[in-house]
């Protein structure tokens, strides 16, 4: 059997006996996709403006013609917003004086269960789009372009907040559904790092400052401390951007997931281990319910281990580096993710 199917199954034994501490197995189930579908209602991208030099046409309500193409939206598709908080501490005892961390990774995972497969997109977290500006005294002001990484700090640094950057996703997909979010703090790096036995990389420029040893191209078994730096550093000095660092996020989460399949094989009782270290560093709209829901339908789906990226352009800032996505590659990805060539 392969390690991903054995993960999967390992995944699910632990959600469905879960949700039978609260209920029945196919009661519950079936409240999971009740609930996650509510969420979204009939909501859709709204790509029924230009972009760049072609015209979108609108066919209908869930159709556009675009390049002589017909797309209709396909609504078996679920959007959920992984979120890197760049915060460390127990995220449900945060007083309300305390200070609240930006989103500095931001993960769109869009699960198509039509096609069945899984697609994520790792966002830039200088993205400008449209975000909820609130004032110190957490009244509504108004809506403003703004880097993605700061709508996280206009809520309440828990649910308000991750709640905020799933809208400011939702804005810059024009409209796209999300159906839920997990958001991790700091402290969750170090401790699956450790409880997987460490993430070996390829490094993939000098860190010489770190350890004489650690020369671009050279094997690193990354410890908890060098994990946090390795997917949080950037020199600035050195012109580095976030695209970089961005390169470094993948190589590690890709290397991690690596690490995780293989050690739960080995261990099955890992999983649970790993939720269960990492429960209070995260905040999570994602219920058993729905989780059983999501594990049941995903099971041999395929999943896309590439990490995507948006097109666009960084530009230097004040105070913030900015980043502008190229709209109509942005278009184009939207309309081939979740819009389906009509015959």
């Amino acid at each position: 059997m392969k390690k991903g199917k054995v993960l999967k199954i390992v995944l699910l034994v632990i959600l469905i006996v879960a949700a039978l501490l609260v209920g029945g197995y196919f009661g519950v189930r079936a409240l999971g996709k009740y609930r996650l579908e509510s969420r979204a209602g009939e909501k859709k991208p709204m790509i029924d403006s230009e972009t760049g030099d072609q015209q979108v046409e609108v066919v209908d309500e869930n159709s556009v013609k675009y390049k002589g193409v017909t797309y209709t939206f396909n609504d078996q598709v679920m959007n959920f917003v992984i979120m890197g908080i760049d915060k460390s501490g127990d995220i449900q005892s945060m007083d309300a004086e305390a200070e609240i961390g930006r989103s500095d990774v931001v993960i769109l995972v869009s699960v198509d269960h039509k096609n069945r497969k899984v697609t994520l997109f790792n966002l830039n977290r200088n993205i400008m789009t449209d975000i909820a500006i609130y004032d110190e005294n957490g009244e509504y002001l108004r809506q403003a372009k703004a880097q993605l990484a700061l709508a996280h700090t206009f809520g309440d640094g828990k649910e308000e907040s991750a709640k905020l950057v799933c809208d400011a996703v939702s804005n810059l997909f024009y409209g796209l559904p999300i159906h839920g979010y997990c958001a991790l703090n700091l402290d969750v790096i170090p401790i699956l790092n450790e409880k997987v036995g460490g993430v070996t990389v390829t490094l993939l420029k000098d860190y010489t400052e770190v350890d004489p040893s650690y020369v671009k191209g050279a094997e690193v078994l990354l410890d908890g401390d060098m994990a946090v730096r390795y997917v949080r550093s950037r020199n600035a000095q050195e012109g580095e951007d976030n695209e970089v660092r961005m390169e470094r996020q993948k190589q590690y989460m890709k290397g991690f997931l690596s690490k995780a399949k293989d050690a739960i094989r080995q261990n099955p009782t890992l999983a649970l281990g790993l939720y269960q270290a990492i429960q209070p560093y995260m905040v999570t709209d994602i219920g058993a319910d729905q989780g059983v829901y999501l594990a049941t339908q995903a099971i041999g789906y395929t999943l896309d281990t590439e990490l995507h990226s948006l097109q666009g352009t960084d530009v230097v800032g004040t105070p913030y580096d900015e980043f502008y996505v190229d709209e109509t590659a942005l278009y184009e990805t939207i309309l081939n993710t979740y819009y389906e060539v009509k015959d």
